[in-house]
């Protein structure tokens, strides 16, 4: 049985080392862009009406089945290739594009 979630902020927030904002933002980047591809349920959409939910998380339940078989597939290998924890620690860096998503994301359609 697949993971009920891919990332959740609240693996990362610790209220000393990395905050609310170090520990949601790189979660609500991927939902955002997400959303600018229809991949989200009604749900998932709500989760974008905060912006540091320590509760927001890339859950199953919250993306269509076509997101969650590329987050199954391309998520942990975009965050762990692409450093994604560095900007949960340093609070000055700054997403640059789609910091590669949108390069899974062709990968993963060619795929299909």
């Amino acid at each position: 049985m697949p993971e009920s979630y891919w990332d959740k902020a609240s693996l990362y927030y610790d209220g000393v080392e990395i905050d609310e904002t170090g520990a949601t933002r790189h979660i609500y980047f991927v939902l955002k862009w997400l959303q600018s591809h229809n991949l989200l349920q009604a749900s998932g959409k709500l989760w974008l009406e905060d912006s540091d939910d320590v509760e927001v998380g890339l859950y199953r339940e919250d993306v269509i089945e076509e997101a969650a078989l590329f987050l199954d597939r391309y998520y942990r290998e975009w965050y762990d290739g692409h450093g994604i924890i560095n900007f949960q620690i340093d609070p000055d860096l700054e997403f640059k594009g789609d910091e590669g998503l949108e390069e899974y994301w062709e990968k993963f359609r060619g795929e299909r």
